[in-house]
């Protein structure tokens, strides 16, 4: 018996059980494929089920409408203190904390922080530094809130308008455990430097809504249980005055690691090299991502074995092709990583 020749609601099950990547491909198979990735038995399982009574619309449609209704469109939750949205790759769940949800060291100054709407804000409110020269922000989440088993980043959201005093020293990301050891680095806020020593470090992007975004760091969410993640952004070491920085909040969502992510060194004796020429990005119809890296050449030296097998150096360099990349399963993430 074929898989296709079960009977269809059996088929919703099994597919109910994939991620909407894999039932989406599955759809295109056939029309028995297709009928049963239609179904709400299998949308249902990629759905907010701790928000669904909430956020669900009296007259909805399908589930499978809702569920691309919720990861295109961010809904406003907690009084408008959070938005959630569902990656609409593997349907995790995503926040934005917002800057009202937030702790800012005199954000309830009116002359330091301002609040204010912005029409390109989800948010009611987004905060305004007006002049401080003590920059702490810090925001926390709950474990379990979030989807177990899944590597996520948070991203500290902000715009820059006019901003002064963020050329000097460079701003402490951290995150980790409440009460724990964190993990931290340092970045540039400043996407606008020029000429600057700060430009070698991380600097923020443009995301499609227009703000930037910069990672603060990532985790894995397995054995964490009731545990709070904080995030926390810093630069208290300056003294100098800081102005034109605007908060929307700190995102958390899934991180999806790619090929295109990933490097290939070529070692020549124990100095590793990058050369571009062993990296070569390039599409593929049958990946879940919209690029892999395929690896064109690259050699890795090896120690002989014998002496009487070269006159010249002790190493030989095995060159390599063909290998193609896609990513590393999140699984495998947790072991290597954490």
């Amino acid at each position: 018996m074929e898989l296709q020749d079960l009977p269809e609601g059996c088929i919703a099950k099994i597919l109910s059980y994939t991620t909407p990547v894999d039932a989406i491909r599955l759809s295109l198979t056939s029309k028995t494929f297709r009928s049963a990735a239609e179904s709400d038995t299998v949308w249902d399982c990629f759905l907010l089920s701790d928000h669904l009574p909430s956020i669900i619309p009296p007259s909805s449609t399908s589930k499978k409408n809702l569920y691309f209704s919720l990861s295109d469109h961010p809904t406003i939750i907690d009084q408008g203190r959070k938005s959630v949205q569902l990656d609409k790759r593997s349907g995790k769940k995503c926040y934005m904390l917002s800057a009202r949800n937030l702790a800012i060291i005199w954000g309830d100054n009116g002359n330091v922080w301002e609040w204010t709407s912005l029409p390109e804000s989800r948010f009611k409110e987004v905060a305004v530094l007006r002049a401080v020269c003590w920059f702490d922000i810090s925001g926390r989440i709950n474990a379990l809130a979030l989807s177990a088993n899944t590597h996520y980043a948070a991203f500290l959201v902000f715009k820059m308008i006019n901003a002064r005093g963020f050329h000097y020293h460079p701003v402490v990301l951290s995150i980790g455990v409440f009460g724990g050891n964190n993990n931290r680095k340092y970045v540039c806020l400043d996407p606008n430097l020029k000429g600057n020593r700060l430009q070698q470090l991380q600097c923020p992007k443009v995301r499609s809504d227009g703000w930037l975004e910069i990672e603060m760091g990532d985790f894995f969410n397995s054995g964490l249980e009731e545990n709070q993640v904080q995030m926390k952004a810093v630069e208290t070491t300056s003294h100098i005055l800081k102005c034109g920085f605007i908060l929307e909040g700190i995102e958390i969502r899934p991180k999806h690691v790619r090929g295109k992510n990933l490097y290939f060194s070529l070692r020549q004796s124990q100095y590793p090299i990058i050369i571009d020429q062993a990296r070569k990005v390039i599409n593929y119809c049958d990946v879940r991502f919209e690029e892999v890296a395929r690896l064109r050449s690259v050699c890795w030296p090896k120690r002989k074995q014998s002496a009487n097998e070269s006159h010249g150096d002790n190493e030989s360099y095995l060159w390599k092709h063909g290998f193609i990349l896609e990513g590393f399963v999140e699984e495998v993430l947790r072991h290597i990583f954490y």
